[in-house]
């Protein structure tokens, strides 16, 4: 996959600007996630699951989305969730699923097995350890580690789940956690999207407002001259995977510092000037991954880039508001 011709103005940030983009995104995500649902029957963790997300917060701002086919990807995502796909992907589908999204039938059974089969592959010091894309990214081995292991408490603490079955889970989690705060407290990481995680970590599961707050004004400080954020914090530039991902974070913690009424119109500005004709948002897997893969790189980044335009996508759709009244469905 190669950088497209650009769609949008560069002072085109207006509502409708948005939305038009978000929507030419989620149909680039449709699109290109039917060759890994239809042709690959492969579940993974930068695909189907984040064609989901994608579809059902589009839905939440009112956007038109075609519930059946909502419905069917969501079914097969959970009927598919296996371990060996990486602890990410069952976490992911548990942290982005509303149980209330999940037919009725197998795939609810399945789905309430996810709890136990995540907590079984806990190591003894209360960690989990990286897979799946996480691990393939350019962070320290201890950094992945400590974004896995938020990523699985944030699935073993739905209120769904069984809490009595992974109380012990849980607590040796948040010691380990609390353990490697300490020694991350000597020295920034190296990737904006710890800082991420920990802010996304710290919303589920009501963290103090201070610290949220804390966490935010980080990532806000990191933003980029260009409007961005790069996956590596000392990196020129910026990456539309990390920006979508921050600004949607940001959003969801719903960010009280001032600085965001000039953060996300740069922000949008900055994603609406990257996405291609297609919809999609190209990023460059060597600013990423820990492995550099040439002889690979167009199908490598062509992974890259649909996990980018889910995240870019999910970054404009954060900054529409939500719908009071029934959502609009496409039947």
């Amino acid at each position: 996959m190669t950088p497209l011709s650009r769609t949008h103005a560069v002072d085109d940030s207006s509502p409708a600007a948005v939305t038009a983009a978000a929507q030419k995104g989620l149909a680039f995500l449709e699109k290109e996630g039917a060759v890994w649902y239809e042709e690959k029957n492969c579940l993974s963790c930068h695909h189907t699951p984040f064609q989901v997300r994608a579809h059902r917060e589009a839905q939440r701002r009112g956007l038109p989305v075609d519930q059946k086919k909502l419905d069917e990807w969501v079914g097969w995502c959970v009927e598919r969730a296996e371990p060996k796909g990486g602890n990410d992907v069952l976490a992911e589908l548990m942290v982005f699923l509303s149980r209330d999204m999940v037919p009725p039938g197998e795939a609810q059974k399945k789905l309430e097995t996810l709890p136990t089969q995540i907590a079984s592959f806990q190591k003894p010091d209360g960690s989990w350890a990286a897979s799946g894309q996480f691990h393939a990214e350019g962070w320290p081995q201890t950094e992945a580690n400590e974004a896995t292991t938020r990523l699985m408490l944030q699935s073993l603490n739905l209120p769904w789940a069984d809490a009595e079955i992974t109380k012990a889970n849980r607590e040796r989690a948040v010691a380990w956690l609390k353990s490697r705060d300490a020694e991350s407290s000597k020295g920034e990481p190296k990737s904006t999207r710890s800082y991420a995680t920990r802010l996304a970590y710290a919303v589920h599961t009501n963290e103090p407002a201070e610290q949220t707050a804390a966490l935010s004004e980080k990532l806000i400080a990191l933003q980029k001259p260009d409007g961005g954020w790069s996956w590596k914090m000392d990196a020129d530039g910026s990456d539309p995977i990390t920006t979508g991902e921050v600004l949607y974070t940001l959003n969801s913690a719903k960010a009280k510092a001032k600085a965001m009424d000039t953060v996300t119109p740069r922000a949008v500005a900055y994603l609406l000037k990257a996405q291609s004709e297609d919809g999609s948002w190209y990023q460059d897997h060597k600013r990423i991954s820990n492995k550099i893969r040439k002889e690979e790189k167009p199908k490598v980044d062509g992974i890259y880039s649909y996990w980018a335009s889910a995240w870019a996508t999910l970054g404009l759709l954060s900054t529409l508001p939500e719908v009071k009244a029934e959502v609009t469905v496409v039947e």
